[in-house]
């Protein structure tokens, strides 16, 4: 028996090392029939639920195997592992403490310990019942790092959020020797330092100095600014809040209370704090500048109906004042710059927008202006000067920067710039929304053409969609771990590799293929037609989108006109929040699937199994553009580059066909529209 325990284990292992993660389980599981308390084989068998993100069937198999072997400090150490990502902290604590304690010299495990013993007091210093918790966390990573600057930093900051001053300025005396500095050093050092990006040094000096002076209120701002320059959100918010108490009329402070809520996307008390500053001190652009970032933020996360006359006539009309203000207060603002180049082109006055975007690329060259100047002459055909700017910002390093946030990759290294490709192993990124990188996934294979060994790096929905397209040879999430690759691309840059025009814009279609499985599996779920035309439908892009309200149907009794066509039977395409908005209304009309799609490969099946698309500018779109299936894309009066700004068609997706609302925010006219093509298309497929 243990012979047969030990086969199926080194089976399990080589499938494993192969990739083969299937087979590698079913081996795995097989030992387990035989003997249910083998170490390795639970432990493996939850390696592989996690390297598939199965974080609940891992932390079954780890609890398993810790079980068979409690003093192995391996099977701590994965258990620890899978609680934390499952956000299960003091559980994890635990488990990294039982695997220290076995291996104490191990540096990898007291490293997350202190990591997960930093994430318990960052989440319980925001209650004041719950600070000897955080204090507690505090105390154990000293002790076993008893260099780490945050953790000392932290217990100061617990003990300022108490009011004992006097004891977190002694207790920063060993980082800082505050009693040899008088009071003006202390405020020009808090000063300096914040200004300089050195929010640490800031905070101290500043402490030090309200400990002496407790009514410096200028102090107390600039230590919430020090604060929220950490990050450290909820107390500098606290700590600003004060200082507001103390001077109500105190513009700058009003204004830092407004950015600070702006970032934990409270919208409503953000505009009512920069509206504050501005009636306060009406001489400061950058104020107007951010209170209509702001007013604009507010509006697309808050705002559910038909936003048409009331954005435009009361809204956009008021950013503009606010920005033309804002510019003329300070000419060399980039940012009231940028936002007024925004609101111009939301005008569709694209003129006007490139002007302005122009003066804040003079300003800061080095800024996401090139973005915004490069899908504006995308809009207008203008390709060859559109696709050069976007990729141009991906050659400047401080540019590169901020792009590549979240991706992984080492921003000293500048994108493939397409020499020597025969051979070469490039990493094809997924560098802007789903949507997108569906829509340039069709560059795969002309690159494999060139030679390239393609590797798509793409959103983890995306997945097993993107292992379907022709040229691609491997998929990977994007944000890592990466295979070994010689190079990476943006997908965004691809077209300016291949020079594309108008006129030659890539159509192999489709270049996205569903699996016979899926498909039989929607089919069966689908069942046989209730009518004669089968129509996908979705309403909704990604209510993440600054520009979402442009995109999107919130309100669903504009549809109305559509569900009362006969002989459609409606299945919806729509998952996330937006599946819910006609829940009530339509209930009788829309197949609702929202909870059965688990990624892009079901959506790609129930498309399949339609005969029309109707949606909105999304991912649905793309999706049903790249299978080469006929598309219907409703789109509002200032859509995204890849439509252009006129006509029917596009050149992406040869089988879309286009309905532009003809004033803003008109979405009556365009289902309308819709509506009456629907009822030609009901009629020739019932003649038949």
């Amino acid at each position: 028996m243990a012979s047969d325990v030990a086969g199926w284990l080194k089976q399990g292992q080589a499938c494993h090392e192969q990739g083969q993660l299937g087979d590698a389980a079913q081996c795995y599981r097989r030992a387990l029939a035989i003997q249910n308390d083998v170490f390795d084989a639970w432990n493996n068998l939850g390696a592989l639920e996690f390297m598939q993100h199965h974080l609940a069937s891992a932390a079954f198999c780890f609890t398993q195997a810790v079980d068979s072997n409690i003093h192995c400090a391996e099977g701590h150490y994965n258990l620890a592992t899978v609680r934390s990502r499952q956000g299960q902290l003091p559980q994890a604590v635990v488990h990294y403490e039982y695997a220290l304690m076995l291996q104490p010299d191990h540096g990898t495990i007291a490293s997350l310990l202190v990591q997960t013993l930093m994430r318990i007091a960052g989440q319980t210093a925001v209650d004041p019942e719950s600070l000897p918790v955080a204090r507690a966390c505090y105390d154990r990573v000293l002790e076993l790092q008893p260099d780490h600057a945050e953790a000392r930093i932290q217990i100061g900051l617990l003990l300022v959020n108490q009011g004992r001053w006097q004891e977190a300025a002694d207790w920063y005396q060993p980082m800082v020797d505050l009693s040899q500095h008088s009071d003006d050093d202390l405020w020009q050092m808090g000063r300096q330092c914040y200004y300089q990006g050195q929010p640490d040094q800031a905070l101290m000096a500043l402490v030090g100095l309200i400990v002496r002076q407790p009514d410096h209120v200028m102090a107390q701002h600039y230590l919430g600014l020090a604060l929220s320059q950490r990050g450290d959100v909820a107390p500098a918010e606290r700590c600003i809040r004060r200082v507001l108490d103390q001077q109500p009329h105190y513009a700058a402070a009003w204004h830092s209370l407004g950015y600070l809520l702006e970032h934990q996307q409270r919208w409503h008390e953000a505009v009512t704090c920069y509206e504050r500053a501005v009636s306060l001190d009406q001489h400061t652009g950058h104020y107007l500048t951010n209170l209509t970032a702001a007013i604009y933020r507010q509006y697309n996360h808050t705002y559910q109906g038909n936003p048409s006359l009331d954005f435009y006539q009361s809204k956009i009309l008021r950013l503009e004042e606010y920005l033309r203000q804002a510019v003329a207060l300070e000419p060399n603002n980039a940012a009231a710059s940028n936002g007024l180049a925004f609101v111009l082109r939301e005008q569709n006055r694209f003129d006007e927008a490139i002007d302005c975007i122009l003066h804040t690329i003079q300003l800061a060259p080095a800024s996401h202006a090139f973005f915004i100047h490069a899908f504006m002459l995308l809009s207008m055909g203008r390709y060859r000067e559109g696709w050069r700017n976007l990729t141009w910002s991906w050659y400047q390093e401080d540019c590169r920067r901020s792009i590549m946030a979240g991706l992984a990759l080492d921003p000293q290294q500048p994108p493939w710039d397409g020499q020597d490709p025969v051979g070469k192993r490039v990493l094809l990124i997924a560098d802007q929304g789903v949507g997108d990188s569906l829509l340039y996934l069709r560059y795969a294979l002309p690159l494999a053409q060139q030679g390239v060994h393609v590797i798509a790096a793409v959103h983890a929905v995306s997945l097993s969609i993107a292992a379907s397209v022709p040229g691609v040879q491997q998929v990977c999430p994007r944000g890592g771990p990466y295979p070994d690759h010689d190079a990476y691309l943006p997908l965004l840059c691809c077209p300016y590799l291949f020079q594309t025009e108008l006129s030659d814009v890539p159509q192999t279609l489709p270049y996205l293929f569903v699996k016979d499985s899926v498909r039989d599996y929607w089919r069966q779920r689908l069942g046989t037609r209730k009518h004669s035309l089968r129509v996908g439908l979705a309403w909704a892009s990604s209510t993440s989108y600054v520009c979402d309200f442009h995109r999107s149907i919130r309100d669903g009794a504009l549809l109305q006109p559509l569900f009362e066509l006969d002989g459609v039977e409606w299945v919806g395409l729509q998952i996330g929040p937006p599946a819910q908005w006609l829940r009530q209304l339509s209930a009788a009309h829309v197949l609702d699937l929202s909870s059965e799609i688990h990624d892009f490969m079901d959506t790609v099946a129930i498309i399949s199994l339609t005969d029309l698309v109707v949606c909105v500018d999304g991912s649905v779109a793309h999706v049903t553009g790249a299978l080469g299936h006929p598309l219907w894309v409703l789109l509002g009066d200032v859509p995204d580059w890849r439509w252009l700004r006129q006509g029917e068609q596009t050149p992406w997706f040869p089988t879309a066909r286009l309905f532009r609302q003809q004033t803003p925010g008109d979405w009556n006219g365009v289902i309308a529209h819709v509506a009456e093509a629907l009822g030609g298309l009901i009629a020739a497929s019932q003649a038949q």
